[in-house]
């Protein structure tokens, strides 16, 4: 007998739901309390339950799809005393399910002898399935979302809850597991047209780098501005005295000579934590690694000893390193080796952005582009400066809140004042 699986009443005043994930389809046979589908109204997520059992003949909605209540769902080939009992029915409210007579005639029966009454608990004869039925894994529709928007397969996923119940943190471990082996949520049939390009080496040593970093270390982002107001026109000033083919004297260049001395100051930031044997190296040398935008990817040469170095010994490796990179020139060598890091966006734009750490190290400064902006004083007076927008992104394993802050702010002060630029270099 052909049997209708209509959307029951979900909550009080909601009329439809929307489909957000189908967990049958035609051909499979469903079983009673199988979750057939999760929708969500504007008050909840919610999984449906099947009431009927019965291989599916009939799937009448999709994913994405409004539904409304009362409509016809699915339709199955079963036996509708095998179904939950849904009580009388009631055309206010309707029945989940609705019994619809077959179109084929129905044979007249042939007199013959009576036949002896079956006894009750006599089981009904199996239903052939078409497909296998696998039980979906317990999850809260919610969770099932989580894994989807992860790439993540929710059936892969062992949940760690009573009754092996999926939570949350159980899916985000399975994604995490996934994305530190190098392994991603596979493409499908629906992802037609699209161009597959291998990884590069580079681009596969970032991924792992990167990986690792956001997954293992804790970090703080400490934002702060520096006035460079002054400091820009300084900087004006002495590039327009020097010849067409010297290096310009940039403000990536201040600000790793200001480095150089502040990571004394502060050695805890110029540092590597070793967890396994519970130490901390304190590193004497200071080599400032320089994130370059490539063709090949982001590279980060390295500028070693800072610290021994003039502004103007600075701006010229600074500007080798930097041709070096974008032509495919730089050695694998000077890649190596920077106890911290240095990146800035501020030739492409953006208002702020939060760098991620570049393991072993513990710390990291990024840079976005200067803005005029009013500054107001003490006193009632507005100015209009120039301001350089800072981001220190730290290991909270090792540096504290306030640490970070006195960091950043010392950095703005050099920055900000020509004279105090002048000991700071």
């Amino acid at each position: 007998m052909a049997i209708e699986f209509r959307l029951p009443e979900v909550g009080e005043n909601i009329d439809q739901a929307k489909i957000v994930h189908l967990l049958v389809a035609v051909g499979d046979t469903l079983q009673v309390n199988q979750v057939i589908m999760e929708i969500e109204t504007d008050k909840a997520s919610l999984e449906i339950p099947s009431e009927v059992r019965g291989r599916i003949t009939s799937l009448n909605v999709s994913e994405g799809g409004m539904v409304d209540v009362g409509s016809v769902v699915l339709t199955v080939e079963g036996d509708a005393e095998e179904s939950v009992d849904t009580g009388p029915a009631d055309t206010s409210t309707g029945p989940a399910l609705v019994e619809i007579p077959d179109s084929t005639p129905t044979p007249q029966p042939v007199k013959t002898a009576p036949v002896p009454p079956v006894p009750e608990k006599l089981p009904s004869p199996p239903i052939p399935a078409t497909n296998p039925v696998v039980a979906p894994p317990p999850a809260s529709p919610s969770v099932r979302r989580l894994a989807r928007e992860l790439g993540v397969n929710i059936s892969q996923v062992a949940g760690s809850n009573p009754g092996g119940r999926i939570s949350d943190s159980d899916v985000k471990a399975h994604a995490k597991g996934l994305i530190t082996n190098g392994h991603g949520p596979a493409l499908t049939g629906q992802d037609a047209g699209i161009e597959v390009i291998p990884l590069t080496q580079i681009r596969r040593i970032i991924a792992e780098k990167m990986t690792r970093s956001w997954t293992t270390i804790p970090h703080v982002h400490q934002h702060d501005q520096a006035d460079i107001t002054q400091l820009d026109t300084m900087r004006r000033s002495y590039n327009q005295k020097l010849a067409e083919d010297r290096p310009r004297l940039t403000v990536t260049a201040v600000i790793i000579r200001i480095l150089a001395m502040l990571l004394k100051k502060f050695p805890e930031l110029n540092s590597q934590l070793d967890m396994e044997n519970k130490q901390l190296f304190l590193k004497k040398r200071i080599h400032v690694g320089v994130a370059v935008d490539s063709e090949h990817g982001l590279m980060v040469p390295v500028i070693r000893d800072v610290d021994r170095k003039s502004i103007l010994d600075i701006v010229q490796e600074l500007d080798d390193m930097a041709r070096r990179t974008r032509s495919g020139k730089i050695k694998p060598d000077e890649l190596k080796g920077s106890t911290f890091t240095l990146t800035n966006l501020g030739g492409i734009g953006g208002v702020a952005f939060n760098p991620i750490i570049n393991p072993p190290e513990v710390a990291i400064l990024g840079v976005a582009r200067a803005e005029r902006s009013p500054v107001y004083h003490a006193n009632g007076n507005v100015e209009i400066r120039l301001m350089l927008p800072l981001c220190l992104g730290y290991d909270h394993r090792i540096i504290d809140g306030a640490q970070g802050a006195r960091f950043t702010r010392e950095l703005a002060e050099c920055m900000g004042n020509p004279l105090d630029l002048m000991f700071c270099i």
